[in-house]
């Protein structure tokens, strides 16, 4: 089993029932999940979809999807169709 399959259990453990769900359920809704981001700013447009890309990253480990990245620190990417 590689490193990428362990550390997806891991998040699937924690974020995927019980408590572990109730967070995500609360962090889906203070980091911009279900409604827009817009803002005139560019900057706190980006800082607001930083916030929504680390809930998105979370729910794709918990799902078991290829999200485009390898382990973490690694700067190679894997296909999305793999």
């Amino acid at each position: 089993m590689d490193e990428v399959k362990k550390l997806r259990e891991k998040y699937q453990k924690v974020f995927a029932q019980g408590d572990g769900a109730e967070v995500l359920e609360d962090l889906e809704l203070r980091f911009h999940i279900h409604n827009t981001t817009m803002d005139n700013n560019t900057n706190n447009l980006a800082y607001l979809e930083g916030q929504r890309t680390v809930i998105l990253f979370l729910k794709n480990m918990i799902k078991g999807e290829k999200n485009g990245r390898g382990k973490p620190g690694s700067t190679r990417t894997t296909s999305s169709s793999v």
